[in-house]
């Protein structure tokens, strides 16, 4: 209890005071920390959402390469918290999909300790993870991983929040690897959920682009060509935004 007490009271302050040293931030923790118990309370709360705010700025902005090094930070901080460095290793799978290195993230996905994670972050793991096997091609697995995704919401409840909308990932992540497993069918009604509930720029994108393979596969060509301009516009320097702008200029056969 007491090294979580001041790896919370370290990690705080290398969040708020990102110019501090680590070191001294550790420092400073152990000359703080015996007068500071009910603040320390309050730390535990706020120490994840102000890092991963940190990190959501630095992957916001593609600064991946310190996404990297502000998780390796995290990591030292947290180092004798095996939960919270199979969350770290949670975040690290973001920042790879972010990348597009989708079979690191999947390598990385599958070998995380599900039993050390809160039941609120596991639908996101294995959301991300039937995200990775999609672009990756394994559709089959990535439809079960999807499921299997919003079946754990269920039991998570409440808890799995995030500022981002949960269902709306799952959903569109399901639309993805229904096209992927060739069951173009199955993933219009998803996608089309996913996109009514809104996300950001990027999520709005790929989940208009994988519509647009959905109705290109069933023949249904002028949608197509509607969901491909919708992702084109969202978020043209996306990957599958561009993606999208290439299937509008040059003519392609349907998904397979």
């Amino acid at each position: 209890a007491c090294y979580a007490g001041y790896a919370a009271c370290a990690g705080v302050l290398f969040v708020a005071r990102p110019d501090l040293p680590l070191g001294q931030a550790s420092l400073v923790a152990l000359v703080v920390l015996g007068g500071m118990q009910p603040l320390l309370r309050r730390v535990n709360r706020r120490i994840g959402a102000r890092a991963f705010r940190r990190l959501g700025a630095l992957m916001t902005t593609q600064r991946y390469d310190d996404a990297h090094a502000h998780l390796a930070d995290l990591r030292r901080v947290y180092a004798g918290s095996k939960a919270a460095l199979e969350l770290l290793r949670l975040h690290e799978g973001t920042v790879l999909l972010s990348e597009g290195r989708n079979a690191d993230a999947v390598r990385l996905l599958e070998s995380i300790d599900r039993g050390r994670l809160q039941k609120s972050a596991l639908p996101w793991l294995l959301n991300n993870l039937a995200w990775a096997l999609a672009r990756t091609g394994e559709g089959g697995r990535a439809v079960v991983t999807a499921r299997e995704s919003i079946e754990a919401s269920a039991v998570a409840g409440d808890r799995a929040t995030s500022s981002l909308d949960l269902r709306a990932c799952q959903l569109g992540t399901l639309g993805a690897a229904l096209v992927v497993a060739s069951k173009p069918d199955e993933a219009i009604e998803p996608l089309e959920q996913a996109l009514a509930r809104g996300g950001t720029a990027a999520h709005q994108a790929r989940r208009a682009f994988y519509l647009g393979e959905a109705f290109d596969a069933l023949g249904r060509v002028d949608e197509a060509r509607t969901a491909w301009k919708r992702a084109a516009e969202a978020a043209p320097d996306d990957e599958l935004g561009a993606a999208a702008r290439e299937k509008l200029d040059h003519a392609a056969p349907p998904y397979r």
